[in-house]
């Protein structure tokens, strides 16, 4: 199981605090919806305490879901 996070005026917070704590407790992959700077962060595959890929998720084409096969969603519209 994932988490997401919508961030605004908490982007620092998320990034700073969130991010680490959630992978210390080794939550599989995070995204945050960081609306100031219109971009989807990901976070994945933490290894002890750190999460080891970091990336920015394309606005331009269907996503892949972590954990669902075969199913994508369209983040076109997001913003």
């Amino acid at each position: 199981m994932g988490s997401t996070s919508v961030a605004d005026s908490s982007l620092q917070t998320d990034r700073d605090i969130k991010i680490p704590l959630y992978a210390f407790h080794a939550i599989p992959e995070v995204w945050i919806v960081a609306i100031p700077e219109r971009q989807v962060l990901r976070f994945a595959h933490p290894l002890q305490g750190v999460y080891q890929r970091g990336d920015i998720v394309s606005l331009n084409q269907p996503t892949q879901l972590p954990g669902l096969p075969g199913y994508a969603v369209d983040l076109a519209g997001l913003f």
